[in-house]
């Protein structure tokens, strides 16, 4: 199979695009009888699988690759049909989901020696998942598994022994399943892809496993006190106000700092674009906050096993300590077998020893040579690879703030009536977001629940979709009375007037950046008719 070749540089970011939710029949929403009806979510009271020496995680070959896939959803499905928990075999067989990267011949209908396989798969996924999996053959790859134990040596070797640990982009859980038996830590995994997330949450029922997008997904800052895992490479990043322009795996370094506590580390594969972009924006802001401890360089082989050619780089990075090595600019360097100059981050130029292959202007690129690449050396990079020494400082705790501070009361809540992901709404004076099919707490990036004017544009918001909601079911109830359709409409005028005098004009999104995620914002703003 011929191995992928990803582009280590960085590229802008696209314009955001915002899609108009379909209109759906909406009834009179449910009041809340008694705050007894919400209760605080529970752990799922079973044992979570930990991968051993023996088990397998990636079938070699094209054709044992999309069996095990395929063995890996249908019983998924079951599982979640039956409601059982999976026996120990049944978890062997999970672990070897591994997507869909590098195997596109599995969605081409015009390769008849796949032609099995294309009509398994269309008949073992629906159509949404379908989709969904097809559009991930250019970047769905997952970790070898001796590069997932050697980033558990480094976070040992730093001293982590427990805690609340977090991986952003974590697959079927890897992480979660060989983290040694000595480290006693809570994970908070997020994956995008459904098949993925489902399957993780069968593995690892004890962990907090959040199926979602990450730039929509809530982390509490400095929660956390190991983020460890392989971001996933995109040049394309998530539409974030705080990451403007920001790829997929620098968005995701940033979103670590953001949940780390002080002092808190984190132990991440990356593209080698992150040390090695043109651009100094995402480098210049992890400095300001974290320091790099250390930095490895992987060949272009690092990942061959997984069906991908890719320079990827591990970084160690502490939250609030003090950096005592540079890493913001480029260097220029003479590439040891004389192919021509090639430009790389100043760590690197400084410690050549960090460099686990030669330097090279061989790669290829979109069909094209001349790139910049590193080439392994004669010895297998698992016997290159060594721990560095770690010199974590000692960061000064801040003082607790209590600004915000809820005590006792829940951050989640069971859901009061169904609803659509992202709904917000109200209960006890405080405001929720529906995420995962549950309330959850909505507030700032920094943790705090939202107040003064920001608060009141929340409650009015709130206020005023109910109202267009209440007000499209009349219309749709051949039974409603007119003057029950005229009284209601009369409100939404009244409430468009006084948040237009308050708040600004709905389609305003930085006004609104707080609304814009909630499925009615959109249809709300629709019914604005600007001049």
């Amino acid at each position: 199979m011929e191995a992928l070749n990803f582009d280590l540089f960085d590229l802008e970011a696209p314009e955001e695009s915002l899609a108009l939710p379909p209109l759906e029949s909406l009834g009179r929403k449910p009041r809340f009888t008694s705050p007894a009806a919400l209760k605080p979510i529970a752990d799922i009271p079973r044992s979570s699988y930990r991968i051993r020496p023996e088990d397998v995680l990636y079938p070699a070959g094209a054709k044992h690759k999309i069996a095990a896939n395929l063995t890996a959803i249908r019983l998924l499905k079951e599982l979640e049909h039956s409601g059982r928990s999976p026996s120990d075999d049944e978890c062997r067989q999970l672990i070897q989901y591994s997507g869909w990267g590098g195997i596109p011949q599995a969605f081409d209908p015009d390769r008849q020696e796949f032609a099995r396989e294309y009509e398994e798969l269309k008949a073992a996924l629906t159509a949404q998942e379908y989709v969904s999996a097809r559009s991930s053959t250019l970047n769905s790859h997952y970790t070898p598994k001796f590069l997932i134990e050697f980033l558990w040596k480094i976070a040992e070797k730093a001293g982590i022994a427990g805690g609340e640990f977090g991986e952003f982009g974590a697959g079927v859980g890897h992480f979660i399943g060989m983290m040694p038996e000595q480290i006693r830590g809570r994970f908070t995994a997020v994956e995008i892809d459904d098949i993925s997330g489902r399957i993780m949450r069968q593995l690892y029922p004890n962990a907090r496993i959040i199926i979602d997008d990450l730039a929509k997904t809530l982390i509490k800052r400095n929660s956390l006190d190991l983020v460890i895992g392989n971001v996933p490479f995109d040049q394309v990043g998530p539409h974030d106000s705080d990451y403007v322009g920001y790829n997929l795996h620098n968005y995701c370094i940033a979103r670590a700092l953001d949940a780390l506590k002080p002092g808190g580390l984190a132990i991440l594969l990356t593209s080698a674009s992150t040390m090695d972009s043109k651009s100094v924006n995402a480098r210049g802001n992890f400095a300001s906050r974290a320091a790099l401890l250390a930095a490895i360089r992987l060949p272009n082989t690092a990942f061959e096993e997984v069906g991908t050619e890719v320079v990827a780089d591990i970084l160690i990075l502490q939250k609030g300590a003090e950096n005592r090595e540079k890493f913001l600019e480029l260097q220029a360097i003479e590439t040891p077998d004389h192919t021509g100059i090639m430009r790389v981050n100043e760590y690197f130029a400084a410690h050549p020893e960090m460099v686990l292959g030669t330097p090279s202007n061989t790669g290829k690129m979109y069909g094209r040579g001349g790139n910049a690449t590193i080439l392994p050396f004669s010895r297998p990079l698992a016997e290159l690879l060594t721990v560095p020494e770690l010199a974590v400082q000692q960061v000064e705790q801040p003082e607790p703030d209590l600004f915000g501070d809820t005590g006792e009361q829940p951050l989640e809540v069971e859901l009061p009536y169904p609803m659509r992901e992202y709904t917000l709404f109200q209960f006890d004076n405080r405001i929720w977001q529906c995420r995962n099919h549950r309330g959850v707490l909505f507030t700032d990036r920094n943790g705090r629940e939202f107040s003064g004017n920001e608060r009141r544009k929340l409650e009015h918001f709130i206020d005023f979709k109910e109202t267009l909601n209440t007000l499209l079911a009349l219309q749709l109830d051949p039974q409603a009375a007119a003057i029950a359709i005229e009284g209601k409409r009369a409100l939404l005028n009244r409430q468009y007037d006084y948040h237009i005098r308050q708040f600004g004009r709905l389609n305003n999104r930085i006004v609104h950046r707080n609304m814009q995620e909630d499925p009615d914002y959109l249809k709300l703003a629709a019914t604005e008719n600007i001049r």
